[in-house]
């Protein structure tokens, strides 16, 4: 590659952008020691909003663990290039969603829906005092695994509370 010339996401064509790739600015692209984790050590270890799922390996429930990652992501979508943040899932996506499976004793049949977010009231605040945890979801407790839908609205109660689910919303919840 010429020198100077950055490389372009050519290979991409549904999230290439117009222009060259956005890096850091230490980062090397040909280079992997000059590469940094997302995940800083001393700094938060999620972006906000994110998910964790727990969820029992030995009870082969990894595949129910994806799928709902996979329905989440797609719900709570970061917002496209050229498309307005506010356009998107109210303004409110997930970052991330860490899939932990379990296998000790005491993890058998676990399967919890942690969020990890910013509350609104506290958004001024230092990013790691005004991090907050709630558990979302716990298999055992409530009894079932999560209709995915309720889970989209509780999560969506947390960090969009002004965002229509459309189909996946409850009946007479939201007036036009």
């Amino acid at each position: 590659m010429p020198e100077g010339k950055q490389p372009t996401a050519s290979n991409c064509d549904t999230c290439a952008p117009d222009g060259p790739l956005v890096q850091a600015p230490a980062e090397v692209a040909s280079d992997p020691s000059t590469f940094t984790c997302p995940v800083t050590p001393g700094g938060s270890l999620f972006p906000t909003p994110s998910i964790v799922i727990e969820y029992c390996d030995r009870c082969r429930w990894q595949h129910r663990a994806t799928w709902i990652q996979t329905e989440l992501f797609l719900t709570f979508a970061p917002p496209k290039a050229k498309e307005p943040a506010s356009n998107v899932s109210g303004g409110a996506s997930i970052k991330s969603i860490m899939l932990v499976p379990l296998t000790a004793d005491e993890t058998a049949g676990r399967f919890r829906v942690w969020l990890l977010h910013q509350p609104k009231s506290d958004q001024a605040q230092q990013r790691q005092q005004s991090m907050q945890t709630d558990l979302v979801w716990d298999r055992k407790t409530a009894g079932a695994f999560p209709e995915l839908k309720e889970l989209k609205q509780l999560i969506r109660d947390k960090i969009a509370p002004g965002h229509d689910l459309g189909h996946s919303d409850k009946q007479g919840k939201r007036q036009g």
